[in-house]
C-alpha cells in the first residue's frame, strides 16, 4: 500500500506496521490465529530487504537482489514456498526473481516483476490472483493478460494494477464495486476500472479501492459505509469518485474502513471509520470528506490499517494514531472495550485508542528493531 518511489517503506493492513530496516516484527490483530502477543517482536530475515508487505497473519520481503521471502501462516499458500504449513521463520517463494514492488491482501501475495507482469499466489477463492479460475495456488501464478504495469496494490480479498498508459485494471472480489467497472460481480481476470486515466499511484482498503492522478487528486471506489471513498456520502460506488476538497495529493493509503493521503506540504488527511481515532482529528467522529490529521507535519508516507494509521516523517521517524492493541510498538496497550461496530458479536473485545491526543511515537531502537504494523 505504499508508494513504488520510495526507498523505505511502512506498511499496514489488518493489524500491524512494518518499516522496512533491519529486521522486522508485526503484532496481529485480536482473533487471527497466531500466538498473543502484545508487544512487536523481530523476524529476522537475511540482510538485503527493501520493502515489506503484510497480510492478515504472513508476511512478505522484498530483497534487494529481486528476490522475495515469506513467513506466517501458509493456511492457503500465502507464503508461497509450496510447500503447506506455518512458517516461523522467512522462506524463498519459489521461482520468484525479478521483482520491483510486492503487496499482500488478506491472504493472497502478488509481485510486480521488473517486465511489468504481475505474479500472485496464495487464497484465490474470489479470483484475487487473476488466472482465471479461483484455485488456491502455493506458489507464484501468471495474472492472465497482464503487460506493461507500473504500480499494484492489494485489499483484502481483490488486487488492482496501474497500466503504462495510466489505466487501472482490478480483479477478484467485488461485493461492494472494489474493482470500480461498473457492476458487483467478481473477476477471476482483470478488468478495467470505468473511467480513470492519467493514474500514477493505487491502493487497495479492506472493500475499497483508490487511485492518485497525475494531477494530484484522488478517485475512490467501493465499499462506503463509513466515509472511506470521501464523496461527502455514504453509498457504495462501483465506478470511481471523487475525494471532495482533496488536492496536491503525493501518496494514498486505504485502510480496512479509512483511507489516508500525503499531500505535497506535507500533511496528511484522512477519512472514513473514526471510532479509534485513526483520522487523527482529535475526534472519534467518522468523517466522508477529508479531514487534517492535527499537529502532523513533514511527512512522507502514511499507511492506514485496520484500525490504527501510521505516517513516515522526513526525519525517518514515524508516528501513529488510533487504536492501539501494541501496533504503535512503544510499550503501550489500550485498555480492551467492545468495537461496536458489530454489535451482534457479544464480547468481542477491542481496544481504547490511547488519551491525550492522537499521536503516539514510535520509538527509532523499535525503528531498527521492527514494529508492530495494511
Amino acid at each position: 500500500m505504499a508508494d513504488p518511489r520510495n526507498s523505505r517503506r511502512i506498511a499496514a493492513f489488518a493489524g500491524c506496521v512494518v518499516v522496512v530496516a533491519a529486521s522486522f516484527g508485526c503484532v496481529p490483530p485480536p482473533g487471527d490465529p497466531a500466538p498473543p502477543t502484545t508487544t512487536a517482536g523481530p523476524v529476522n530475515p537475511p540482510p538485503g530487504a527493501v520493502e515489506v508487505a503484510t497480510g492478515n497473519v504472513h508476511s512478505c520481503a522484498r530483497m534487494a537482489n529481486g528476490t522475495v521471502e515469506c513467513w506466517g501462516s501458509n493456511q492457503f499458500g500465502q507464503v508461497g514456498d509450496g510447500v503447506s504449513g506455518t512458517r516461523a521463520a522467512p522462506v524463498s517463494v519459489v521461482g520468484l526473481g525479478g521483482v520491483s514492488k510486492i503487496v499482500a491482501g488478506a491472504a493472497h501475495t502478488c509481485a510486480l516483476v521488473v517486465t511489468g507482469s504481475v505474479k500472485c499466489w496464495g487464497l484465490g477463492a474470489s479470483g484475487q490472483l487473476g488466472t482465471g479460475g479461483t484455485s488456491t495456488r502455493p506458489t507464484p501464478v501468471d495474472v492472465v493478460g497482464l503487460i506493461g504495469v507500473t504500480d499494484i496494490a492489494a485489499g483484502r480479498s481483490h488486487t488492482c494494477a496501474v497500466m503504462d498508459e495510466g489505466d487501472v485494471r482490478c480483479w477478484g472480489n467485488n461485493e461492494f464495486g472494489q474493482l470500480g467497472d461498473g457492476t458487483t460481480d467478481n473477476r477471476l481476470t482483470s478488468v478495467r476500472v470505468v473511467g480513470e486515466d492519467y493514474v500514477t499511484g493505487i491502493t487497495g482498503g479492506g472493500n475499497h479501492s483508490c487511485a492518485r492522478l497525475a494531477d494530484g487528486t484522488v478517485h475512490c471506489w467501493g465499499h462506503n459505509n463509513y466515509g472511506q471513498l470521501g464523496d461527502a456520502t455514504t453509498l457504495s460506488s462501483s465506478t470511481p469518485v471523487g475525494v471532495v476538497g482533496l488536492t496536491n495529493a503525493v501518496q494514498v493509503s486505504g485502510g480496512a474502513q479509512h483511507t489516508c493521503a500525503v499531500r505535497t506540504d506535507g500533511t496528511v488527511r484522512c477519512w472514513g471509520f473514526n471510532e479509534n481515532r485513526e483520522l487523527g482529528d482529535g475526534s472519534t467522529a467518522s468523517s466522508a470528506i477529508p479531514v487534517a490529521v492535527v499537529g502532523l507535519t513533514s511527512a512522507r508516507q502514511v499507511s492506514a490499517g485496520q484500525d490504527f494509521s501510521c505516517a513516515r516523517r522526513s526525519d525517518a521517524t514515524v508516528r501513529c494514531w488510533g487504536k492501539n492493541n501494541g501496533h504503535f510498538g512503544n510499550g503501550v496497550v489500550s485498555r480492551p472495550q467492545r468495537d461496536r461496530r458489530d454489535p451482534g458479536r457479544r464480547g468481542r473485545r477491542g481496544s481504547q485508542p490511547l488519551r491525550p491526543g492522537p499521536f503516539r511515537d514510535v520509538p527509532r531502537l523499535l525503528l531498527a528493531k521492527g514494529l508492530g504494523v495494511r
